[in-house]
């Protein structure tokens, strides 16, 4: 399935689409659950949502996709004189083997990050450094020191997510201030 994975990535805008002028502008909806794409599979998804402007969800739950999220926050937050996805609106990344590392690139891609309302991270191991990050991306208090920041997140699962009880409090903190959902199962979290 990975080379179908890439197959996707260049109907919805990678590179040779964008010579062909093959770019799907129809499709909404891209579920690759449990399809095994790993890192350099999302690096492809990544650049094609660059461009793409009709992908409003994208579920990439139960894949290996690691270091891979560093190519979606790049896709989903600000960069200077690149191109970046304002038109994806929900992203599941539940059960992907990232980590704290992940979350923070994330969560400051998000500061800046225009469309995206709904985040799934079940089963992301947050850790103490994951959670601060994603509650300073709440309460707009990200890393970048140029742009406004803000988000449009109103949707935040973190089901099955592992942190210490100091990552839950930044959590808690940053709810009372912005007006964001955040799903916790406090039997599979440790609080």
């Amino acid at each position: 399935l990975r080379e179908g994975a890439s197959a996707l990535a260049r109907m919805l805008g990678g590179n040779k689409a964008k010579i062909s002028g093959t770019v799907n502008t129809t499709l909404e909806h891209v579920d690759l659950s449990n399809c095994d794409i790993g890192p350099v599979e999302v690096q492809h998804l990544a650049q094609a949502l660059c461009v793409n402007t009709s992908v409003k969800t994208l579920i990439l739950s139960h894949n290996p996709i690691q270091y891979g999220v560093k190519a979606l926050a790049g896709m989903l937050g600000k960069k200077s004189g690149i191109t970046v996805n304002t038109t994806l609106e929900h992203l599941d990344l539940s059960s992907c083997d990232i980590g704290p590392v992940e979350v923070q690139h994330l969560a400051q891609a998000l500061c800046f990050n225009t469309s995206l309302k709904t985040l799934k991270l079940r089963g992301t191991p947050l850790a103490v450094k994951g959670a601060k990050a994603l509650a300073d991306m709440l309460r707009g208090n990200g890393t970048e020191s140029s742009g406004t920041l803000s988000t449009t997140l109103e949707l935040l699962d973190l089901c099955k997510c592992s942190m210490e009880p100091i990552g839950a409090q930044h959590l808690a903190d940053a709810c009372v201030k912005a007006s964001v959902e955040i799903i916790l199962k406090t039997k599979e979290t440790r609080m």
